[in-house]
């Protein structure tokens, strides 16, 4: 794999009038306007909430425990477990006709969970910040982005929050907003949604911020976090915790136990790995290296230097998995945005397989 065109965060551009990079700066600029407009339509509380017409279907989430490679190799799988069932509950929908200042359309079929009086817990305050941060697109779009309706969710408890006792549950935003209410909303001190991400603002006649230390800072965080992820030596991730216990788990009982047999031999597989410090990549094999053992018994991959093997024979078997990741040095995975999820994590390493759209 290549490595991926490294552009630095801060940029600024001011296209000729007439060219495709003018017209990508007006429809950046157009798109700024609804998230500042969103903004303002918030903080004014000229907004409404009504309860949608629709609900969130009623879903079952079961997990099938010998999804994987038995003892011989061969794939099994049996109907699973329930892990729970999720009610159906009516969803809401944000609209702005108070507010005459911009046509805005309204937020539609969101869950939108407000406490009485609009006051949140501080932990889901928390929560919600974490959320923003953790997510690359937010962070470097700041404040603005966190307005679009795929963050319905987090950004309008907020909000409620906000407007009943003033505080949003994080001290830069509290700082934001009550200068914008109190100096009349201007644009100059609200972040540019678009000068701190890989694209730029290709807007000549920006009037949003455009902090650049701020921009470069945000981008080394989101980075470090990228990084600290790649400590496999001391914990493993959670799609490979799955996969041992899934493994130890067949290749122990078979598809033919009982659901009590496996539910019991979980729990002791679970006490048993506890601790592991990393597995040997190819998922046939799986060996660890545990808690108990000073030196490792794997072997880095001589290009990525951080997937681990515990011999040659595993480490070409598992070739053809381990280069469509992609195979290649940490910094390179690192800057590469298509190969990380909205919430952080490295797409294809979670617990339960995602789609999370894109590579």
């Amino acid at each position: 794999m290549s490595a991926p065109k490294i552009r630095p965060r801060g940029i600024h551009q001011n296209p000729r009038p007439g060219t495709t990079d003018f017209e990508f700066g007006q429809k950046q600029a157009a798109q700024q306007l609804i998230y500042y407009h969103t903004l303002c339509a918030a903080l004014q509380k000229k907004f409404s909430v009504s309860v949608s017409k629709g609900f969130i279907r009623k879903s079952i989430l079961t997990i099938p425990l010998s999804a994987g490679p038995d003892a011989n190799g061969r794939l099994v799988g049996d109907p699973g477990i329930t892990l729970g069932v999720l009610a159906r509950r009516p969803l809401s929908d944000i609209n702005f006709s108070e507010y005459t200042d911009f046509a805005l359309e309204s937020i539609r079929k969101f869950k939108l969970e407000i406490r009485p009086g609009g006051l949140a817990p501080q932990e889901d305050l928390e929560i919600w910040h974490n959320i923003f941060k953790n997510n690359f697109e937010t962070r470097e779009g700041n404040v603005l982005s966190c307005t679009h309706g795929s963050f319905a969710r987090e950004f309008w408890p907020i909000i409620y929050n906000y407007h009943a006792c003033g505080d949003t549950g994080d001290a830069g935003w509290n700082k934001l907003f009550n200068r914008l209410k109190s100096e009349g909303y201007p644009k100059s001190i609200i972040p540019c949604r678009y000068f701190g991400a890989h694209a730029g603002c290709w807007d000549g006649k920006c009037p949003f911020l455009h902090d650049k230390k701020s921009a470069v800072a945000n981008r080394e965080a989101v980075l470090k976090a990228r990084r600290k992820t790649f400590d496999y030596k001391h914990k493993p991730t959670p799609q490979q915790s799955s996969a041992r216990i899934r493994l130890l788990l067949n290749r122990r009982t078979g598809p033919s136990a009982s659901f009590e047999e496996r539910e019991a031999l979980m729990t002791q597989i679970h006490k048993e790995v506890k601790g592991d410090r990393a597995y040997c990549a190819n998922p046939e094999c799986m060996n660890p290296w545990t808690k108990d053992q000073i030196t490792s018994p794997l072997k880095n991959c001589s290009r990525c230097k951080f997937v681990l093997y515990c011999s040659s024979q595993c480490q070409k078997k598992d070739w053809p998995r381990h280069k469509a990741e992609p195979c290649a040095p940490i910094e390179v995975l690192v800057e590469n945005d298509d190969l990380w999820s909205p919430i952080g994590t490295r797409k294809g390493t979670e617990f339960f397989k995602t789609n999370w759209g894109g590579a």
